[in-house]
């Protein structure tokens, strides 16, 4: 299997997660265009301190969610995220998205969004994977409960829809995969996807045939291509170091899940933090240490039942499990159902 993931930052400046400003303006531009009272959105007030007027100013995380939240609420939409999509206007997204048009495929193009997607967002996490004739390309917020059903709908049908529009094909897509629960009708998600759906995942994904990466780019330039990615590149490498406490814990669990039950005082001791000091700033993201721990547990898991490649019982030492049962029964509490793993060949 391939994987194309961003680089991990390895040092936490103390800053809270934040957002390209770029990452609300679609969704106020598409209220105003409902005629909508935006001010009726308190947050703006806060986001306005850091302008909405400069389009590469950055806003706090949590902020921009609350944003995309009373927006949903505001215009009655249960569907706002999907719709909004839909009306994106192509250049909304700066250079970054320039630079993905301007790519000689589609497979260079999301390695690219992969690669900086942090220019958009500072904790999520992006990636590319490919295993034998299928991709999937998800997205995550290491946070409680994930995306919240705006965002999460936002940037899949945002990219699905991107990647129709740049390589002029209408994509086939062999399942598209959410983090929030089954909503009370899925005829938007059928009306704009037009393929199987699931719900409850631990990361929202676009799952199509890996043949879609060698499709050409109707825009691509290399020339042009080359003078963005500089461009991108001196935004990414000018952006604080700010992955997150939670991404930092996360991090540190995939490599520790093996040995066992893992403890807060031997992560913090390895981000040179009191146990305390770890308790803090984890509650300052709005988590706790054992929410993280399953996080990771389910992401991993979920991961290599995908990959097909060991047994549950592999799966379940990996993990730091006991035993297999110990294992069953987390995943069924995770998912609803058990866990299912492909013959090992």
């Amino acid at each position: 299997m391939k994987i194309a993931q961003p680089d991990k930052m390895s040092n936490y400046s103390g800053h809270s997660a934040s957002v390209s400003v770029r990452s609300v303006l679609p969704v106020l531009a598409y209220l105003q265009s409902k005629q909508l009272d935006v001010k009726k959105i308190p947050e703006l007030a806060r986001i306005k301190a850091v302008s909405l007027d400069d389009i590469e100013a950055r806003v706090p995380h949590a902020l921009a969610i609350s944003v995309w939240e009373r927006a949903s609420r505001l215009a009655g939409d249960e569907h706002i995220g999907l719709h909004v999509a839909e009306c994106v206007r192509p250049g909304s997204f700066g250079a970054l998205e320039y630079a993905i048009r301007s790519s000689h495929d589609l497979g260079a193009g999301i390695n690219r969004l992969v690669h900086y997607h942090r220019v958009m967002h500072d904790i999520a996490e992006v990636r590319l994977e490919t295993a034998g004739k299928s991709a999937i390309l998800s997205h995550c917020l290491p946070v409680p409960g994930g995306a919240p059903q705006p965002v999460s709908e936002f940037i899949m049908a945002g990219w699905y829809l991107a990647f129709c529009r740049l390589t002029g094909v209408r994509l086939r897509l062999d399942e598209v995969r959410f983090a929030h629960a089954r909503p009370a009708s899925v005829l938007e998600y059928q009306r704009i996807f037009n393929a199987p759906l699931s719900f409850s995942h631990d990361r929202s994904e676009l799952v199509f045939p890996a043949g879609f990466l060698e499709l050409p780019m109707l825009e691509s330039d290399a020339e042009l291509q080359r003078l963005l990615e500089s461009v991108v590149m001196t935004m990414h490498e000018n952006l604080p170091a700010s992955e997150g406490i939670i991404g930092q814990v996360l991090r540190l669990l995939r490599d520790e899940l093996c040995d066992g039950e893992p403890t807060m005082e031997a992560i913090a001791r390895k981000l040179c933090l009191t146990p305390r000091t770890l308790h803090r700033r984890l509650k300052e993201e709005g988590t706790n240490f054992r929410v993280v721990v399953n996080t990771a547990r389910r992401d991993l898991a979920e991961r290599y039942l995908r990959e097909g490649r060991m047994t549950i019982t592999e799966i379940a030492f990996l993990l730091g499990y006991s035993d297999a049962n110990a294992f069953h029964r987390a995943f069924k509490r995770w998912t609803g159902h058990a866990p299912r793993s492909q013959p090992v060949s």
